[in-house]
């Protein structure tokens, strides 16, 4: 029989079995047509959020003492060396972190194994470089030891080399220490040589006169000055013509009135 194309309504029947009824509802067999996915459900409301945790504590110790799982422990040797027994019975993930709290390099400090082994080996754990911490992690076999390294030393000599031993388990990558000082800023470089002159850009228009300003007041009277020389004298004049004789009346001679 060739595939033919159906149209699946409401009361659909095979044989005489109903298989969808008048209502829509999948009434047949559960091996049956299975219809398409129904659209994602709401997302459900957030849960109440944790309690908050406890911030670690660090414990100073300056004697024998026992660690207990997941502690931080400064152990200060500077009265002497002495010795941290680690926890008994461990469980995988335990962790047992020391801090190097004075110089571990004068005095060492022991790290006891107390029944279990440390990075497979039943020896106990001699630390004898300053500032360092030391984090053991119990893995359900054994304690891994990862360390940070404070400030570096200066470099020793190197010695001769010695027998290339077995290659061991590859061990946990240890955190990242801090970051260093940034550098000295170096020597300014010389400068280079000036580039040449651009070309001078053209003359903007004039701009608009501006008012005149306010007539200030008038200055004092200047001092006069000194009188200028004498001129020389003038030419002289022509001489006018002479006047006509006048015609007087005859005097009276006194001398006369006197021999009278």
């Amino acid at each position: 029989m060739a595939n033919q194309n159906f149209v699946v309504k409401n009361g659909l029947t095979v044989g005489n079995t109903a298989v969808i009824n008048l209502s829509g509802a999948w009434v047949g067999a559960n091996t049956g047509l299975v219809g398409a996915t129904g659209p994602q459900g709401a997302t459900g409301p957030t849960g109440p959020a944790g309690p908050t945790g406890t911030a670690a504590t660090r414990t100073r110790v300056t004697s024998n003492y026992t660690a207990t799982s997941n502690q931080q422990i400064i152990a200060d040797t500077s009265t002497g060396a002495f010795t941290i027994t680690l926890p008994g019975t461990p469980a995988t993930g335990n962790v047992v972190r020391i801090t190097d709290g004075y110089d571990w390099t004068a005095n060492n400090l022991t790290v006891a194994r107390n029944g279990s082994t440390i990075e497979t080996a039943s020896e106990n754990l001699v630390l004898n470089i300053k500032g360092v911490t030391v984090e053991l992690i119990y893995d359900g076999g054994t304690w891994q030891v990862t360390a940070t390294v404070g400030g570096v030393g200066a470099t020793g000599p190197t010695g001769p080399s010695g027998p290339s031993g077995p290659t061991g388990a590859t061990g946990l990558t240890g955190p990242s220490g801090p970051t260093g000082p940034s550098g000295a800023t170096g020597i300014t470089g010389p400068s280079g040589p000036s580039g040449p002159t651009g070309a001078t850009g053209l003359t903007g228009p004039t701009g608009p006169t501006g008012p005149s300003g306010l007539t200030g007041p008038t200055g004092a009277t200047g001092l006069t000055g000194p009188s200028g020389p004498t001129g020389s004298a003038g030419a002289t004049g022509v001489t006018g013509p002479t006047g006509a004789t006048g015609i007087g009346a005859e005097g009276i001679n006194p001398f006369l009135l006197m021999g009278a």
